[in-house]
């Protein structure tokens, strides 16, 4: 999932991605109730979250995403 993080932030435009790694963060973990690896978190710019989907998504669904909900995010051509 990683990979597929990096490449989105990478290829496409109007999005920020920040890894955490959950065993040096546990206060995350329990914020966002995190049981799976990975977990993705959708946030606003303020911090306010969006969506949660445990599991992988392809960069096309993660766009997918962010367009559902409102955020426009574009790959980059």
């Amino acid at each position: 999932m990683a990979r597929i993080l990096e490449g989105f932030e990478k290829d496409y435009t109007g999005v920020e991605v920040s890894k955490i790694n959950l065993m040096e963060n546990m206060d995350y973990a329990r914020k966002y109730n995190v049981r799976v690896v990975p977990t993705l978190v959708f946030l606003t710019p303020e911090g306010e979250m969006l969506y949660r989907h445990e599991g992988i998504m392809s960069s096309e669904e993660l766009q997918s995403k962010w367009n559902e909900l409102g955020y426009e995010v574009q790959k980059i051509e």
